[in-house]
């Protein structure tokens, strides 16, 4: 399930459509996003702030939810995650698509997937 703009990474909608075992690929490293060394000028400002209200529904309403219901199931929601945060996840140019589909393709081929009800455990911590 691809969510698009308003649910980036919609993991409760699989969980209730019925997924014992959910794959999640994430755009973005895991834990709090963090601003660059730069001033934030103009239209970085709001994907900046898109970024941070992402992440915070993402963390404080999908993935509590989901994993309580996974663990109630003995189902589980696993993800890979980059290392580094990709280019701006709104420049739609043919060059960045790709680019971003690269380092996605080349990140499942190179890591292990992270156990997301796991991480939050320890993440809440």
């Amino acid at each position: 399930i691809d969510g698009g703009f308003t649910a980036n990474s919609p993991v409760w909608r699989a969980v209730e459509e019925g997924a014992d075992e959910v794959l999640v690929l994430l755009l973005s490293p895991l834990g709090r996003p963090q601003l660059g060394d730069s001033w934030l000028f103009g239209f970085s400002i709001l994907e900046s702030e898109f970024q941070l209200f992402i992440y915070n529904y993402f963390m404080g309403q999908e993935l509590q939810t989901a994993c309580a219901a996974m663990r109630k199931r003995h189902g589980r929601i696993v993800a890979y995650a980059p290392k580094e945060p990709l280019p701006s996840l709104i420049s739609f140019t043919t060059e960045a698509v790709e680019a971003m589909r690269r380092n996605g393709y080349e990140l499942v081929q190179n890591s292990s997937a992270i156990d997301l009800c796991e991480w939050l455990g320890h993440y809440k911590q």
